[in-house]
């Protein structure tokens, strides 16, 4: 089985603030571990640009969010 890897560049310039895990530097640390030998058969592919609307089809997104 071949397991996905889909991320783009503008994520690391996704800052949600100070002291949130969700930090451009553990994305970074994340991504370099993707880079150890162990993780060599991992398909990568640049995540497509698409429009809010799709993400809304899955997500419920408040108005004040966006």
């Amino acid at each position: 089985m071949t397991t996905l890897l889909y991320s783009h560049p503008i994520c690391i310039e996704h800052d949600p603030g100070r002291g949130h895990p969700e930090c451009p530097d553990r994305l970074r640390s994340v991504m370099a571990g993707f880079e150890d030998g162990d993780f060599a058969a991992l398909e990568r592919h640049e995540a497509p640009v698409i429009e809010l609307k799709e993400i809304e089809q899955v997500h419920k997104i408040g108005r004040a969010h966006v």
